[in-house]
């Protein structure tokens, strides 16, 4: 049995990419090293991990389409997608394969570096909500963060690949609402416990749990869903969904981060027209 990880490098810690490597490395065939910065800085050449350089960011969704497609050129049966600051348990790999039948197995998480220990909560499969919940082991997921997911390559096709001209945001959970519809299932593992470092800036806006991004972060966030909203042919609760993330991500980061709206709003509008008028990839400033 061939296993693939890859793992998506953009300016990252050297240790955290370090201990990442080494918790994948011990469990799989091979590890791949996409790396997103604009120079190779990290060379790590051995007879388990291999470097993927194209010399500039190619957005996380490119990267991911690009590691899914060698790991399937390559015979691979199983590909782990990951971040390059996410910590594996040792059993990780050995628990997946156990997983009743499913293209996409997906493990518990924690963030070591929020305020909480807590595993987050996951959506759900329901025929008129997404429910946010703690969900049983093996339960159907309506979507997942890709870090930490366990892809069998031999169930996937060529009608339900990764969107590339998201670029970043909402490319997961996109890829996810889709490979559903086409019957495929993607499963929750409660078994193991995936530990990330995600050193975002959380906050609390009208008792809601939110995360200050950066202006140009919130357009690809605000562009993406609306184009999905409105050029997807989703079921009407993943639509409702989404109506709810575009309107309450544009309320919160206004309210979060105030002093400067005058950066936010022009990028906000421009993502607004973007995303209706089908205009993806990376963002063009001039």
């Amino acid at each position: 049995m061939i296993i693939y990880a890859g793992i998506v490098v953009f300016n990252p810690s050297k240790e955290n990419l370090i201990e990442t490597i080494i918790t994948l490395s011990s469990q799989c065939t091979k590890v791949l090293l996409f790396i997103n910065s604009p120079l190779d800085l990290f060379e790590y050449y051995n007879d388990k991990i291999q470097v993927i350089h194209e010399g500039s960011n190619l957005g996380i969704a490119l990267a991911h389409s690009k590691l899914i497609n060698f790991a399937k050129e390559n015979g691979a049966d199983f590909l782990i997608l990951s971040d390059q600051d996410s910590v594996y348990p040792n059993n990780y790999v050995k628990s997946m394969l156990k997983m009743d039948n499913c293209t996409i197995a997906c493990p518990s998480w924690i963030n070591i570096l929020g305020r909480s220990n807590k595993i987050k909560k996951q959506y759900v499969l329901n025929n008129t909500s997404l429910i946010l919940k703690n969900p049983d082991h093996n339960e159907l997921l309506s979507h997942a963060i890709s870090s930490g997911m366990f892809i069998n390559i031999n169930n996937l096709s060529s009608n339900c690949l990764i969107d590339t001209k998201l670029y970043i945001d909402w490319v997961d959970n996109d890829w996810c609402w889709r490979l559903i519809s086409e019957g495929h299932k993607i499963r929750y593992n409660k078994d193991i416990v995936l530990k990330h470092r995600l050193g975002d800036n959380d906050t609390s806006v009208l008792g809601i749990n939110f995360t200050k991004r950066s202006p140009t972060r919130d357009y690809y966030i605000i562009r993406n869903a609306i184009y999905l909203l409105m050029h997807r042919k989703y079921k009407l609760h993943v639509k409702n969904y989404l109506r709810k993330k575009i309107f309450q991500h544009i309320l919160l980061s206004f309210l979060s981060n105030f002093k400067h709206s005058s950066i936010r709003l022009p990028l906000i509008i421009k993502a607004i027209k973007h995303g209706k008028r089908s205009i993806l990839g990376p963002l063009k400033l001039l």
